[in-house]
C-alpha cells in the first residue's frame, strides 16, 4: 500500500470515509498517486477530529452498502460536522449503482463512482480533478467577495461616522450663532451706544426675535431632518450588505438542510434501499435450468438462470446474488473454471457456490471444492436437497 495511505495525511484535503480500507484498497492508491494531501479514516473518533480540524474540500464515502455511507453522512451531518462547503462522492458496486444515481440526483452526494469492479479508473481521476478545480475557483470568487464586502462595509461606516460628526458640528453652529445673538441682545440693552452695525437696537430686537429665531430653527430643523434621513439610508445599505453577505454564507447550510431531509427519507423508505438477492442456477441444460429455478420460485426465492459460466460471471455485476448452483460440463467455461473467477472476484470470496452435477468423480469434486465449492448434490436433484443446501448457507427467501 502506498507511503500516503500508510501514514495519513495530518490536515487532508481529501478523505475517504470507509469500514474496511483493504476493501477500497484501489481507490486508496488511485488517489493518493494523485493527491498528496489524502487520507483514509475509519474510526469514528478518527474522522470526526479530521473533520472538524481540517475540513477537508472532498469527502468520499466508501462503505460496503450504500444505505450505510448514507447513514454515516446523516450522523455527521447531524453533528453539524459539514457546516462548510465540501464536495462529496459516493463509492458503491455495480449492483447499487442505480441507487447511488438516484441519492445524486436528489442533490444527497455530488457524484458517484463504481469501484466495484473498478474499472473505469480515469473517471474517478476526472471527476476528483474536476471537483478540485470547482472548490479553487469557489475560495477565489469568495475570497474577492468577501474583501470587497469588507471594503464596502468600511466605507459605509467611514461615511456614517462622518455625517454623525457633521451633525454634532453643525449643532455646535447653530448654538454658537444662537449665543451670539444673545450677547449682542444684552450688549444693546445695556448700552446707549448704537450696535456695530448702527441698527436702532429695537429693530434689531424685533428681527432677532421675529425672524432671525425662527429662520435659525427653521434651518437647523430642515437640515437635521436631512442629516437623519441620510444616516437610516447609509445605515439600510449597510445591513442590506450584511443581509446579501449573510445569504451567501446561508445558502451553504440550506443545502445541508436539504441532504439532512433527504437521508432521512431515504433510510425511512425501505423500498428505496431494499436491494432483491437472487439464487443463480449455471446449467446449459435449459429443461433441467428451468426446473431448478421453478422449484426456487416457488418457494418465494427470486432465482436468474444462467446457461454458460461467462453469462454467470456478467450477470453478477448486474445482480445481487446470494448464492450460485452450479454445474460442471457446460460449453466455453466449465462450473471449475467459472467457480475460480467468481473466487478472484473482489466480494465473492465467501459467496455459496453449490455443485450440480451427475459427475461422480470424487477427486474432481474434492479439487473442484479447493477452489471454492461450497456444497455438492448429485442430479438429479430433489427439492429436498436443494432448500436444505440453501438452508445451510443460511440462504433464505426474500
Amino acid at each position: 500500500m502506498s507511503k500516503a495511505l500508510v501514514h495519513g495525511e495530518r490536515h487532508p484535503h481529501v478523505v475517504l470515509l470507509t469500514n474496511d480500507i483493504e476493501d477500497n484498497k484501489g481507490v486508496c492508491e488511485l488517489i493518493s498517486s494523485q493527491i498528496e494531501a489524502f487520507r483514509a479514516l475509519v474510526k469514528p473518533s478518527e474522522i470526526q477530529k479530521v473533520l472538524l480540524d481540517s475540513k477537508p474540500s472532498i469527502v468520499l464515502l466508501g462503505y460496503n452498502r450504500v444505505s450505510s455511507s448514507v447513514q454515516l453522512y446523516a450522523e455527521l451531518i447531524e453533528k453539524k460536522l459539514f457546516n462548510y462547503k465540501h464536495k462529496t462522492i459516493l463509492l458503491c458496486d455495480n449492483k447499487e449503482s442505480g441507487v447511488a444515481f438516484k441519492c445524486c440526483t436528489k442533490g444527497l452526494f455530488d457524484d458517484y463512482f463504481v469501484h466495484k469492479p473498478m474499472y473505469e479508473n480515469f473517471r474517478l481521476r476526472l471527476i476528483l480533478q474536476n471537483m478540485l478545480k470547482s472548490i479553487e475557483g469557489e475560495q477565489h470568487i469568495n475570497r474577492l467577495r468577501d474583501e470587497h464586502f469588507g471594503k464596502i462595509d468600511e466605507s459605509l461606516s467611514s461615511l456614517i461616522d462622518e455625517v454623525v460628526q457633521q451633525q454634532e458640528g453643525l449643532k455646535d453652529s447653530f448654538e454658537n450663532t444662537r449665543t451670539e445673538l444673545k450677547s449682542d441682545n444684552s450688549t444693546t440693552d445695556g448700552s446707549n451706544e448704537t450696535n456695530s452695525s448702527n441698527i436702532d437696537p429695537e429693530l434689531y430686537n424685533i428681527l432677532r426675535d421675529e425672524y432671525l429665531h425662527p429662520l435659525l430653527s427653521s434651518l437647523e430643523g430642515q437640515i437635521s431632518n436631512n442629516i437623519v434621513a441620510l444616516l437610516s439610508k447609509l445605515n439600510s445599505n449597510k445591513q442590506v450588505l450584511k443581509n446579501c453577505s449573510d445569504d451567501l454564507n446561508n445558502h451553504h447550510l440550506e443545502s445541508i438542510e436539504i441532504k439532512k431531509r433527504y437521508s432521512e427519507e431515504f433510510l425511512d423508505n425501505e423500498q428505496t434501499v431494499k436491494i432483491e438477492k437472487h439464487v443463480m442456477v449455471v446449467d446449459d441444460n435449459e429443461m433441467y435450468r428451468e426446473m431448478i429455478c421453478k422449484i426456487l420460485r416457488d418457494e418465494g426465492y427470486k432465482p436468474i438462470g444462467a446457461d454458460s459460466g461467462k453469462m454467470a460471471i456478467e450477470s453478477l455485476n448486474q445482480n445481487q446474488i446470494s448464492a450460485i448452483f452450479m454445474d460442471l460440463y457446460m460449453p466455453g467455461l466449465d462450473g471449475y473454471n467459472t467457480t475460480r473467477n467468481i473466487r478472484s472476484i473482489k466480494g465473492y470470496e465467501k459467496l455459496p457456490i453449490i455443485a450440480l452435477t451427475g459427475n461422480r468423480d470424487k477427486e474432481m469434486i474434492r479439487k473442484w471444492a479447493q477452489h471454492g465449492l461450497n456444497g455438492y448434490i448429485a442430479k438429479p436433484a430433489t427439492k429436498f436437497a436443494i432448500l436444505a443446501a440453501l438452508k445451510k448457507s443460511d440462504i433464505n427467501p426474500g
